[in-house]
């Protein structure tokens, strides 16, 4: 296993997921992160359908390019983390903030 994202119940582990935040902030860099960016997007829509929770409009709503910068900052904290953490964090996080 290459990293938990919180859940409900338990972390949830995931394979595969060798996305690191330094490669993730070398292509924001030079312009070539689209299929990231893509990615990024695609794994907050699986969370929100899995989770019920409409994590794009709730507590208050957000844009992609937004949680790309989100990403981007998180990342530049530690180049280290992966980007499924660093992003299942932020979800985790928004999917139980009070609603705005």
């Amino acid at each position: 296993m290459i990293a938990e994202i919180p859940a409900d119940s338990e972390p949830i582990g995931l394979n595969g997921t060798g996305l690191d935040c330094g490669y993730w902030l070398n292509a924001r860099d030079k312009k070539g992160s689209r299929s990231l960016e893509d990615s990024i997007s695609a794994f907050t829509d699986g969370y929100a359908m899995a989770s019920g929770r409409d994590v794009w409009r709730r507590p208050k709503a957000i844009t992609e390019t937004q949680l790309y910068y989100i990403v981007d900052r998180e990342c530049r904290k530690d180049p280290t983390q992966i980007v499924w953490a660093v992003l299942g964090k932020f979800l985790f996080d928004r999917k139980y903030a009070p609603k705005q």
